[in-house]
Order: C-alpha cells, then sequence, then structure tokens
C-alpha cells in the first residue's frame, strides 16, 4: 500500500507543477510542453487520466482510490467509470485524453506489449502533446516504441518500489 501512497503522492506532485506553470524540467529544455499552464483556465477544474493495462487493474484500482480522496481538487477519468456502454471504444478513451490536463501512464512490460495502452501512449504524446507522469510499475527499462517516445519530453519517472 506505501508504493501506491508514493505513485499519488507523486502524481499530485506533478499535477501541482502542471497547474502552477512550473514544470521547470520542461522549461529548462526548451521542450514544447513548456507552456502548459496555458491548457488550464483559472475556471477549469484540472483532470487527470489514467492509462493502464489491465493486468495492472489492481495496482490501478488503488490508485484511483487514492486519488479520489482529493476530488474536490480534480476529475479522474478512467475506463472503467466512463466506458460501461461505449460502442466505440477507441472513441470514449480519445475524447477522455482530449479532455485531461495531465495522462498517468502505469507502465509495465504487460503496458508495453499492449496494442491499446501503445495507441493511447503515441497518441498522447505526438498528437494531444499532454503532459505524461509514468509511474513504472516493475524494473522496465523503456525500449522500442516506449523508450523513444518517453524521452522526448521531460517528465518525472516514478517507481512502485515495493509489491503488494
Amino acid at each position: 500500500m506505501e508504493s501506491i501512497r508514493n505513485a499519488a503522492r507523486g502524481i499530485l506532485y506533478n499535477l501541482d507543477k502542471v497547474i502552477d506553470g512550473t514544470n521547470r524540467e520542461a522549461e529548462d529544455s526548451g521542450n514544447q510542453f513548456n507552456t502548459i499552464q496555458t491548457v488550464i483556465s483559472s475556471t477549469d477544474k484540472p483532470s487527470i487520466m489514467i492509462s493502464y493495462c489491465h493486468e495492472n487493474k489492481e495496482f490501478c484500482g488503488k490508485l484511483l482510490e487514492l486519488l479520489s480522496t482529493h476530488r474536490d481538487e480534480f476529475d479522474v477519468w478512467i475506463d472503467q467509470t466512463h466506458c460501461q456502454s461505449a460502442s466505440d471504444l477507441w472513441e470514449v478513451i480519445a475524447y477522455g485524453m482530449e479532455q485531461a490536463h495531465v495522462i498517468v501512464c502505469l507502465v509495465s512490460n504487460h503496458y508495453y506489449e499492449s496494442k491499446s495502452c501503445r495507441r493511447e501512449f503515441t497518441y498522447a504524446v505526438e498528437t494531444l502533446k499532454k503532459p505524461i507522469v509514468p509511474v513504472l510499475l516493475e524494473d522496465i527499462e523503456p525500449k522500442g516504441w516506449l523508450g523513444k517516445l518517453i524521452i522526448i519530453f521531460a517528465c518525472s519517472c516514478l517507481k512502485k518500489t515495493n509489491k503488494f
């Protein structure tokens, strides 16, 4: 449970950086994500979209539970609650990603191997250019498509340190 709390704290920290426009890592690197603050107006309630592989559903559920305790600060979008009756699942997921201010990716070997996760991550980075907070659920060295995409922007990678 401590690893989930650590991941939630890291996500909240990164979300604060995005909302406050203090993503110094992106600014220092001259990165395309250095204007994140302009995405969020002062009247909007920010939202987080969680991208994950269903093999990591247990961790995702616990993380969602912890993040839900901050409902007054931001919304959390996840397929479990928004895609029950969708006729075009990808269309609904794409809409959730488009509305999100930040996308949290729960990265694992299963995530890397999933065509759906690849599609989501690629859409977020290349098309939407959304800020991403990767949470590494296991020792994984991002490679292939994930390695290529994860290094094109400045981010704080969070690692899950304990198995639960």
